[in-house]
């Protein structure tokens, strides 16, 4: 984990590098269509070029991702962590030779699309 405070990244993060997200209705017919290629494209965080510049260790840990076939990668947060999207087909995490010094990779699972407000639409 990063020893910043929080206050200190959104301190940094200038407006010019804001990004507009693709609306919510675009990504869940992409899920609903299994287009990962397009939900890994997609995966973005404001954030990570200037928590980047503070924690250089964390862009070996993503490129480390996309060389074992994550479709994205991307921080999360103000830099908690390292998320990427493996589609269906991808070998398991488990399978990978994770050299990374002092990071841990682990797989989770998405929740299923029937899963009761999984997605809420804000009016």
């Amino acid at each position: 984990q990063l020893n910043h405070q929080t206050q200190s990244i959104y301190g940094r993060l200038a407006p010019s590098q804001e990004r507009g997200h693709p609306p919510v209705d675009l990504l869940v017919e992409a899920w609903q269509a299994s287009d990962f290629v397009f939900l890994g494209k997609q995966m973005f965080n404001a954030f990570q070029e200037t928590v980047f510049e503070i924690e250089p260790s964390l862009i070996q840990i993503r490129n480390r991702l996309l060389e074992q076939g994550c479709l994205g990668a991307c921080l999360t947060g103000t830099g908690s962590h390292v998320v990427g999207l493996l589609a269906p087909d991808s070998p398991k995490v488990a399978d990978w030779e994770w050299d990374v010094p002092n990071a841990t990779v682990q797989e989770v699972q998405t929740l299923p699309s029937e899963f009761p407000g999984w997605v809420r639409h804000i009016e």
